[in-house]
């Protein structure tokens, strides 16, 4: 009698470290298409196509800017960097998080899970934020069933974007 014992592959775990100059390289890769740009950083706010000009100037805003926090997310077991987020920090002790991204190939392997589940300890644990918030483009189901399994809820929206909100557990 032969038995077979199912393999279980553990989720992959994330840190979040502070964002280098490789980044930008990482940012524009991830970014393939004008709708990869958008919904990764809404319609506004950089034009297509990305350039590394664009890339270099937000990430200077970025860590120019009281209150906002610029992460890479790098795989814990391999220190591959494999995704990007940013967490607006407000002073009525809520955050806003924005401009997730995780690398094409990691995509759909647990590692936007494993970003955001730890970003979510450290804003309610380490920061003691109360409240996050995100934007979601509405296009994005992907996103939006990831943010609704980890607590996220509707809370306002458009035709094109969805804002979800996650008070801090009790």
């Amino acid at each position: 009698m032969t038995s077979t014992v199912a393999q279980t592959q553990q989720p992959p775990r994330v840190d979040l470290l502070p964002v280098t100059g490789a980044d930008v390289a990482l940012i524009q890769a991830c970014i393939r298409t004008e709708a990869e740009m958008v919904d990764w950083a809404g319609p506004d706010r950089f034009t297509w196509p990305l350039t590394r000009e664009q890339i270099v100037a937000y990430l200077e805003e970025a860590a120019a800017s009281d209150g906002c926090r610029t992460w890479s997310a790098a795989d814990r077991s391999t220190g591959i960097r494999v995704g990007h987020v940013q967490l607006m920090v407000a002073p009525d002790a809520s955050g806003h998080i924005c401009r997730v991204l995780i690398a094409p190939e990691r995509r759909g392997h647990g590692y936007g899970r494993a970003l955001m589940q730890h970003l979510i300890r450290h804003a309610f644990d380490d920061l003691d934020l109360q409240r996050l918030t995100l934007n979601v483009m509405t296009s994005n189901d992907r996103a939006r069933a990831l943010y609704e399994s980890l607590g996220f809820a509707a809370s306002a929206g458009s035709a094109f974007s969805l804002r979800m909100s996650l008070p801090r557990p009790r």
